[in-house]
């Protein structure tokens, strides 16, 4: 029998622009509906650090220009049809700030391999926790266990698979 694992990154464009509606949350509910309609499932792998900014930007900000209520409400939704939604982490917008057109994110922070094993640790259980708080209200067994770095920035690999491993994390899906 061939089991397969469809995975989508859910992400805005790689270099700070887009609209979160018209990358994430429109494509991924006609996705999730064709899904639900022969049976699959999705998993799908939330670029928590983005969606972290957009959090801190509804909250601070004039208003909800991202979308981030429709993007916990998708992802809690899809949980609670069946669908997964794991770890995915764009480390440079960990610092980003928005200019007003785009995210500026931090370059420095571009290579989630080359980061030091406390900040990484940092990350993973920062968006570790947040999947599990923001999920398990709608599917209480939800666990965060799978991880993808953006670009596919685990090597060397050693401090990667070290905070994976502390925080729980055992599946990688960072392979090209």
């Amino acid at each position: 029998m061939l089991k397969v694992i469809f995975t989508l990154d859910y992400e805005i464009h790689g270099n700070g622009e887009g609209c979160p509606y018209e990358l994430m949350i429109e494509p991924t509910t006609r996705l999730l509906r064709l899904f639900d309609q022969h049976g699959a499932k999705l998993t799908i792998m939330a670029d928590i650090a983005e969606i972290l900014k957009f959090k801190e930007y509804a909250e601070h900000g004039p208003e909800d220009r991202f979308r981030y209520r429709d993007i916990v409400a998708q992802l809690q939704d899809a949980v609670a049809r069946g669908h997964d939604v794991q770890l995915h982490i764009h480390s440079s917008y960990f610092n980003a700030a928005f200019d007003g057109r785009r995210w500026v994110q931090d370059w420095s922070e571009y290579n989630f391999a080359g980061l030091n094993l406390d900040r990484m640790r940092m990350m993973v259980k920062q968006g570790k926790e947040f999947l599990e708080s923001t999920l398990r209200p709608f599917k209480p067994d939800y666990r965060c266990i799978a991880f993808r770095a953006a670009n596919w920035s685990v090597s060397p690999a050693r401090n990667v698979v070290k905070a994976l491993l502390e925080s729980g994390i055992t599946i990688d899906t960072s392979i090209f």
